[in-house]
C-alpha cells in the first residue's frame, strides 16, 4: 500500500506535534516533516518529497498567498492544504486562486481531517460545508454585481436619464432635482418612473445602488 507523505507547517509547536502524532497513527500516512514556518522550502529542494503539505492559515496569510502560489507553480505534483479556523470570504478566494487543493478546519473531527487528506490525495478539491456556503455567497454576490453592470450597459438609457440617476445617487429629492435642472416635479417623477421600468427596479434606493455600475458604462 502506497503511503501518503505529509509535511506539516504550523507556528504552534504543540499543535503541529499533536497533529503529526494523530496522523502518524493512520497506516497510510507518513509524516515526513514538521516546520514552524516556510523554512521547509530549502528542504524540498534537498530531500523532502511530500505528497501533501498542510499549512496553517496564520502563517500562510502573513505572506499574502504569494508563497503558496509560488509553491504550487514550482511543485505542481505537491497538493497544498491550509488549516485553521473559518476564514473569511476574501481569504477563501485568495487561497483558491493561489492553488490550494483543500481546507481543514481546526474544529473538525479527526475522521474529517483524515478523510479530507485522503480525498485531496485522490485529486479531489475539498471545501468543508461551512466554507462551501461562504464561497457560494461570495460567488452569488459577485454574480449579482456583474449582472447589474451588464444590465446597465445593455439598457438604452438616455443622457438625461443618466443625469437623473446621478442626482438620485447623490441623495437629492424630486423637488431638489426639479429645482437644480429647472424642470417640473411632474417631469422628474416621469423620468424616475421610466428609469425604474427600464432597469426593472423597485425604488430610488436601488437606482442609487446601481449608479456605480452605470458610471463604468458611460
Amino acid at each position: 500500500m502506497k503511503r501518503i507523505n505529509i509535511l506539516i507547517a504550523d507556528d504552534n509547536r504543540l499543535l503541529r506535534d499533536g497533529l503529526a502524532t494523530i496522523l502518524s497513527d493512520e497506516s497510510d500516512f507518513n509524516v515526513i516533516g514538521k516546520f514552524g514556518g516556510f523554512d521547509f522550502f530549502e528542504n524540498l529542494r534537498i530531500k523532502l518529497e511530500p505528497d501533501i503539505i498542510i499549512i496553517d492559515i496564520s502563517i500562510a496569510k502573513d505572506k499574502d498567498f504569494q508563497i503558496i502560489k509560488k509553491l504550487v507553480q514550482n511543485h505542481p505534483d505537491i497538493k497544498i492544504m491550509v488549516m485553521g479556523m473559518l476564514p473569511d470570504q476574501e481569504d477563501i478566494s485568495g487561497f483558491i486562486e493561489a492553488g490550494v487543493a483543500g481546507f481543514l478546519l481546526k474544529e473538525s473531527t479527526i475522521n474529517e481531517f483524515v478523510s479530507s487528506i485522503r480525498s485531496v490525495e485522490r485529486g479531489e478539491k475539498i471545501l468543508p460545508p461551512r466554507l462551501s456556503l461562504s464561497l457560494f455567497n461570495q460567488i452569488a454576490e459577485l454574480s449579482v454585481r456583474e449582472l447589474g453592470k451588464k444590465a446597465l450597459k445593455e439598457v438604452a438609457l438616455t443622457k438625461r436619464e443618466k443625469e437623473f440617476i446621478k442626482l438620485i445617487a447623490d441623495g437629492k429629492s424630486n423637488k431638489e432635482i426639479a429645482s437644480e435642472i429647472n424642470v417640473s416635479i411632474h417631469t422628474v417623477k416621469s423620468h424616475v418612473h421610466n428609469i425604474l421600468e427600464k432597469l426593472a427596479l423597485n425604488n430610488r434606493l436601488q437606482i442609487a445602488n446601481y449608479s456605480s455600475g452605470m458610471q463604468e458604462s458611460i
